[in-house]
């Protein structure tokens, strides 16, 4: 079967079904076996949901809930805290915020190996990785900015100003204005 870029062009879906599907476009990047990180091969790595291109800029969207995120991480540390004896030192050292943090970036590290796959594919992008965009559109209900802002400082401070992309983190029902203003 041969490759085509363009059948992994679609409206942007929530996933979550009590919100609507966006009407705007944007290539599936995650999900299931039709998703372009399935079809190049790199379906072991985490990924953002979609990435846009518009003229020379690259969008990477990641959309999640962020407090269900936070929780499962939280989840996630009882158990390893548990399973393994650590120092109190140790324990003080992790956090569920930050094992939520690293799951970001990380898929946001790997969606930029599955673009470098697809320049391989494509020659009809520029995939400039210097002018990139990242959008974590989340639609948990957080409202408060401090926590947000944090967020985003500590996830910029996991890059170390190495292909740093222009992040922001928004609510889902803002997503589409954005994208649709977006240069």
């Amino acid at each position: 079967m041969a490759f085509n870029f363009e059948d992994h062009y679609e409206p942007i879906k929530s996933e979550c079904e009590s919100i609507s599907d966006l009407t705007i476009s944007a290539y599936k990047l995650d999900g299931d076996r039709n998703s372009l990180k399935w079809q190049l091969g790199c379906y072991g790595l985490k990924s953002c949901d979609y990435v846009l291109i518009i003229q020379e800029k690259i969008t990477l969207i990641e959309i999640s809930d962020l407090s269900k995120q936070f929780s499962g991480s939280s989840e996630r540390l009882k158990k390893i805290i548990k399973a393994i004896p650590l120092e109190k030192s140790e324990i003080k050292a992790l956090s569920a915020k930050d094992i939520m943090i690293n799951e970001i970036v990380h898929k946001y590290i790997h969606s930029l190996i599955i673009l470098h796959e697809l320049g391989k594919h494509e020659s009809n992008y520029n995939f400039n990785l210097e002018n990139m965009g990242f959008i974590v559109a989340h639609f948990s209900g957080w409202s408060d900015i401090q926590a947000l802002d944090h967020i985003k400082r500590s996830i910029k401070d996991r890059f170390q100003g190495k292909l740093t992309p222009e992040l922001k983190i928004i609510p889902f029902a803002d997503l589409e204005n954005l994208l649709r203003t977006t240069p």
